[in-house]
């Protein structure tokens, strides 16, 4: 049976045509896929979820994160920061860390260049650092506490 509308440039009836290659009668072509398609249960609407993390990493507030951004600390400073999270709360750390010639050469970070990311950092108030002269410093992150 097809559907008749009133044609607008003619005053007679004409016949609606579906235009496409697509027909809508060929769901009914293959009637296995269609079954199946029926019996699947009905998709949920996912919310857009973050996928699982399966490595270690450092949780940064987006607070602090901006609070380095203006303070423009640099990327060596970033990574001494994560770092530094990384050794207090692997099996044995603690907090304050004390931030040793060998700790250091562990990250391949150069005393003079670790003391300039520290002070960066401290300036930005992401850790706080007690210093005593002979000592290496003990640095305490702030934002974890």
């Amino acid at each position: 049976m097809a559907a008749y509308r009133k044609c607008p440039m003619a005053r007679k009836h004409c016949r609606l045509r579906l235009v496409g290659e697509h027909d809508p009668a060929s769901v009914f072509d293959n009637l296995d896929a269609l079954r199946r398609a029926q019996a699947a249960p009905p998709g949920r609407v996912s919310r857009r979820r973050r996928p699982q993390i399966t490595e270690l990493f450092a949780p940064i507030p987006y607070t602090l994160a901006r609070k380095l951004r203006d303070h423009r600390v640099s990327g060596t400073a970033w990574f001494l920061l994560v770092a530094l999270d990384q050794l207090i709360y692997q099996p044995g750390g603690r907090s304050p860390i004390k931030l040793t010639g060998e700790t250091l050469a562990s990250l391949g970070l150069s005393r003079w260049v670790a003391y300039q990311a520290l002070e960066q950092l401290e300036k930005a108030g992401a850790i706080a650092i007690s210093r005593h002269r002979g000592r290496s410093p003990a640095v305490t992150l702030l934002w974890r506490q």
